[in-house]
């Protein structure tokens, strides 16, 4: 069957990008998080992706919803059937999680440092313990200030973007570590 577009709920990213909501993608990535093998955890996992799609479907504005949201539905819907461990699993999903500073200064509209901030903001809460490395920190601020030589302003800047993500990651539930590479 063919959905029409209407029909079609969307993943929005950080970046802004919009893709078809996957059910199978993000069951597998549930299964595969998790660490457990079985039917009832397959069985769990498609049950879980089928919510998430059902709920963008019917109650999100243009059938939409974010990365960050799918994840924190998907830790509170296996917090909720008491599935703690699980819910901590796929919230470390065993990986470093890698923001690019550079590619988020790319973006189309990120411009100025207050809409660079929200979408640094926004990766951040996708992870909330582990570890998190910040990369392309120069050519970030390079671009964020608009010149081609590193100076004084961009020195102070490439600080604050760092104290930013420090100070987010303090308050963050659990041990987070966080590394910068330029």
């Amino acid at each position: 069957m063919i959905l029409s577009r209407e029909d079609i709920c969307w993943v929005v990213h950080i970046d802004g990008t919009r893709v078809p909501f996957d059910g199978g993608l993000l069951s597998r990535s549930i299964y595969a998080a998790t660490g457990r093998s079985g039917e009832e955890y397959t069985f769990l996992a498609e049950s879980i992706a089928v919510a998430i799609e059902q709920y963008a479907r019917e109650h999100q504005p243009e059938r939409a919803v974010t990365t960050v949201e799918i994840a924190e539905m998907v830790e509170a819907l296996l917090a909720m059937l008491g599935m703690d461990d699980l819910a901590e699993a796929y919230a470390d999903r065993g990986q470093p999680a890698e923001i690019a500073l550079d590619e988020m200064a790319r973006v189309p509209g990120t411009g100025f440092e207050l809409a660079f901030y929200r979408q640094l903001d926004a990766a951040l809460a996708v992870r909330r313990r582990g570890v998190l490395r910040l990369r392309g920190l120069r050519d970030c601020v390079l671009r964020l200030r608009g010149t081609r030589r590193w100076s004084a302003g961009c020195r102070r800047l490439a600080e604050e973007i760092v104290q930013y993500v420090y100070a987010r990651a303090a308050r963050m539930p659990g041990a987070t570590s966080v590394s910068v590479m330029e």
